[in-house]
């Protein structure tokens, strides 16, 4: 999919690849969602013995639930994006970067 062009209510001329919004809004929510979903567990192994730790994560239902969180997040992004490109642009980066 290009590039798309359209004008802010501000009468700014924007380009917007609407595949790359998707595919950013995805990869963010799939983040957000695995760190969620994931635990760290301490296993005491006694007294002589190191401690060691597993990583676990609940992965049922994740990809059900990630379609539909991006699906929804991505119908507001586009909105959202032409009516203010510039502060959706700050949410977008800050998205990338965020913690859980």
């Amino acid at each position: 999919m290009g590039w798309t062009g359209f004008v802010d209510r501000c009468a700014r001329s924007w380009s917007i690849n609407q595949e790359g919004l998707f595919l950013l809004v995805q990869a963010a929510t799939r983040a957000r969602m695995i760190r969620q979903r994931t635990r760290t567990v301490e296993i005491n192994n006694g007294l002589f013995y190191p401690t060691s730790f597993q990583v676990e994560t609940y992965w049922a239902g994740l990809r059900a639930a990630v379609e539909a969180e991006t699906a929804l997040f991505y119908r507001d992004a586009a909105i959202r994006m032409a009516d203010d490109p510039m502060a959706m642009w700050s949410n977008l980066a800050g998205m990338v970067v965020r913690r859980a």
